[in-house]
C-alpha cells in the first residue's frame, strides 16, 4: 500500500487570483496606511517635549530627593531595596536578597 499526495498545479484558477489579488492590495495598504499614521502620531507626541533638557532632568531630581537649601545640609542617606544577581556564565542560577546601604558623612 502506498500513499501517494498529487497537489494539483491549478487548484486556483487565473480568474480566482483576479479576484484575490486586489483584496490582498487593499489589506496592504490600509496596513501601511495604519502603520505610517501610527509613526506620524508617535513622533508628534515625541516632539511635544522638546523642553526636556539634562539639566532640568537632574533639578528635577534633586528637588524630589529634598529641598535645594536641605541638600548641603544632609549629612546621612539611607536607602533600602530587593538586590539580584543572576550567573549566565560558568554556573547557572539566581539569587536574590535584601539589601540596605546608609552613609554618615562620607562613610559608606
Amino acid at each position: 500500500m502506498s500513499l501517494s499526495y498529487h497537489l494539483d498545479p491549478g487548484w486556483r484558477t487565473d480568474q480566482q487570483w483576479g479576484r484575490l489579488v486586489p483584496k490582498i492590495s487593499c489589506v496592504a495598504l490600509g496596513f501601511v496606511l495604519c502603520l505610517s499614521l501610527s509613526i506620524a502620531l508617535f513622533n508628534a507626541a515625541l516632539a511635544g517635549n522638546q523642553d526636556l533638557v539634562a539639566e532640568k532632568v537632574i533639578a528635577e531630581h534633586l528637588e524630589s530627593i529634598g529641598s535645594p537649601a536641605a541638600l548641603p545640609e544632609t549629612k546621612s542617606r539611607a536607602f533600602a531595596g530587593t538586590a539580584s544577581v543572576k550567573s549566565i556564565q560558568g554556573m547557572h542560577g539566581s539569587l536574590s536578597a535584601t539589601s540596605m546601604f546608609a552613609s554618615v558623612g562620607g562613610k559608606l
